[in-house]
């Protein structure tokens, strides 16, 4: 059981000059979230982000910061303490307008890391690199579907490759029936990681790797 509060807000600059349009966005919020069993979950995240639309190649630029914090009870050989991993998020994508019913998103996100914590007198230290392909479809007005692939990989740690799907169904512009799916290409490499790491069983991790979602939305 969870309870939170969180604040937020905007802050919107645009201008439009000749075929361009700009556009700079401030999105803070603050969420503390407790975990009722387990202690505090606490959550903080600060983001900030500056879009260019260039018109006549109907393509959009966009730069983007997050800054976050979690602090979570953990346990470590039944040692139980406070673990706060902070993270420093920055991308930058390159999208394009709908054409004819499809559309293309690249992006690309460097992820920076402080885990502290674990130990009383160090910190763990995480540099992350991330490359995503997005290709959408829209086939009607009712349904369209996106496909993603995404390469992750950084210092001593093997590159993972995933492949994301997803088809969405609206229903008389109220309900949603969709399908999402992920599966790791290179599965066995991210689990023997995991097994290293973590030293549990490889049976139990071998289910990692491969999921698929069968949902409905229905608005009350």
């Amino acid at each position: 059981l969870y309870s939170g509060l969180t604040f937020g807000g905007q802050l919107q600059i645009k201008q439009v000059k000749g075929d361009y349009f700009m556009s700079v966005e401030l999105d803070p919020f603050f969420t503390k979230m407790t975990e009722l069993l387990n202690g505090v979950h606490s959550t903080r995240s600060l983001n900030l982000h500056v879009e260019k639309i260039i018109h006549p190649l109907r393509v959009k630029y966009r730069l983007q910061t997050n800054a976050l914090q979690i602090k979570r009870l953990s346990q470590f050989n039944k040692l139980r303490f406070y673990a706060f991993n902070e993270v420093y998020r920055f991308g930058n994508s390159l999208i394009s307008n709908w054409r004819k019913g499809y559309n293309l998103q690249i992006e690309y996100h460097y992820i920076r890391s402080k885990f502290n914590g674990l130990s009383a007198r160090s910190n763990l230290w995480n540099n992350r690199h991330e490359f995503k392909t997005t290709l959408q479809f829209q086939f009607s007005r009712q349904v369209n579907t996106s496909l993603i692939l995404l390469r992750y990989f950084g210092k001593d740690l093997q590159p993972l490759d995933l492949f994301d799907c997803s088809i969405n169904w609206m229903i008389n512009n109220k309900y949603r029936i969709y399908m999402q799916g992920f599966n790791l290409l290179n599965r066995k490499i991210f689990v023997e990681q995991l097994v290293q790491v973590n030293s549990i069983s490889r049976n139990r991790q071998e289910l990692i790797g491969r999921r698929i979602i069968l949902g409905i939305d229905i608005p009350l």
